[in-house]
């Protein structure tokens, strides 16, 4: 996968998962982590990585 293609795939993983979050507060559900923390935390998961183990 191109460069250009895997940071434009990343960009929308990371917008996906923000908007989540968002939508999980919006309905006044506590996090145990904050945002943040739980986006990196995805990030640490080999799920969420792009082009790898495909």
């Amino acid at each position: 996968m191109s460069n250009d293609v895997e940071t434009a795939v990343q960009s929308w993983i990371a917008e996906t998962q923000m908007r989540t979050v968002q939508d999980y507060m919006s309905r006044g559900r506590r996090l145990e982590h904050s945002p943040e923390e739980a986006l990196a935390g995805a990030w640490d998961c080999p799920d969420a990585r792009v082009g790898e183990g495909a």
